[in-house]
């Protein structure tokens, strides 16, 4: 990767750690909650209701999945520096660990992708905490 093009994806990178970092409550699901007298409403208030619901679940995925899409794009963008780090200076053992720990980002990426993609179609669920999201890498 030539010098330039590695300052630029450095400032990406910073630039989404700072994203993220803003964006730690979009992550967490907000709770809709049902009114108590439900069979007392009309017809349109029970499908306002139900729209009401359905639109808080679906604005979830969508704050779950954005986060995860951040971090997984995070996680390649590291790899990608990592990756200009390796030098055919280094001893075959050196090279080796960096390539797997390489690797093991590449990993993370593509599971926080597939993650959302997964909570993006109704495969499953939005975490309902920060427990199982991955929210801030070191480097």
């Amino acid at each position: 990767m030539r010098e330039s093009h590695r300052s630029t994806v450095t400032a990406a990178n910073k630039a989404l750690a700072m994203v993220i970092a803003a964006s730690e409550l979009d992550r967490l699901p907000v709770t809709h909650f049902e009114p108590t007298d439900l069979s007392g409403l009309s017809e349109l208030a029970q499908r306002g209701s139900s729209t009401a619901r359905e639109d808080t679940q679906q604005a979830n995925r969508m704050r779950a999945a954005s986060h995860l899409y951040l971090v997984a794009a995070r996680h390649a963008m590291a790899a990608a520096l990592d990756l200009g780090k390796v030098s055919m200076e280094m001893t075959t053992a050196e090279r080796e660990a960096m390539l797997h720990a390489i690797g093991a980002q590449s990993t993370a990426a593509g599971h926080c992708a597939t993650q959302a993609s997964r909570i993006l179609t109704g495969e499953i669920d939005p975490p309902v905490d920060d427990s199982v999201v991955v929210s801030k890498l070191t480097s």
